[in-house]
């Protein structure tokens, strides 16, 4: 069952994000005068890697965002927040988690599903994400779900990211 979370309540609420990977979209570039090209092309590290980092619902750079909780019973299940870009009509989902124990019960699926419900009511013409290159679990979910990419940030969060494995990925799903 999906739950509005009020802004007054769960604003600046932690989110603990973690996930393992063993590989990565190696990103690269050629640029002539003639042809500018991207290739992504699937590296495996050395060894796992364990990703860790936080995020926080309702920040203040987001417009008009709207989060939401699923409950399993009465256990809180996963996040969604999304936020209506009304500049370019789109939705964009800004953070989506299934807290530990309660993933790969299709609970990040309906999720999902709830942000194109969302997105159609609002008129939206797409739904857009980002994720990042060695996050190859999400990659592989959310091409599931009909996502395709539609843009890269090859210095989004540090001025490494290409060496580092960890670009910046922008999905979309045409409405």
């Amino acid at each position: 069952m999906i739950k509005l979370l009020p802004m007054s309540e769960y604003k600046g609420y932690e989110l603990r994000f973690a996930y393992q990977t063993d590989s990565h979209f190696r990103v690269t570039r050629q640029v002539s005068e003639d042809e500018i090209s991207f290739r992504l092309t699937r590296e495996r590290f050395d060894k796992p890697i364990d990703k860790r980092f936080t995020d926080k619902l309702y920040a203040d750079h987001l417009a008009s965002p709207e989060a939401y909780g699923w409950f399993e019973e009465e256990a809180w299940a996963g996040v969604l927040e999304i936020n209506h870009e009304t500049w370019s009509n789109r939705l964009r989902i800004t953070e989506l988690i299934v807290f530990e124990k309660h993933r790969r019960q299709g609970i990040a699926m309906r999720l999902v599903d709830y942000a194109k419900d969302r997105a159609r009511a609002l008129g939206a013409r797409q739904i857009v994400l980002e994720t990042q290159t060695c996050n190859v679990p999400a990659l592989g979910f959310y091409f599931a779900a009909g996502f395709t990419p539609v843009g890269l940030d090859t210095s989004c969060y540090k001025n490494d990211d290409i060496e580092r494995g960890e670009v910046r990925v922008e999905l979309g799903l045409l409405l």
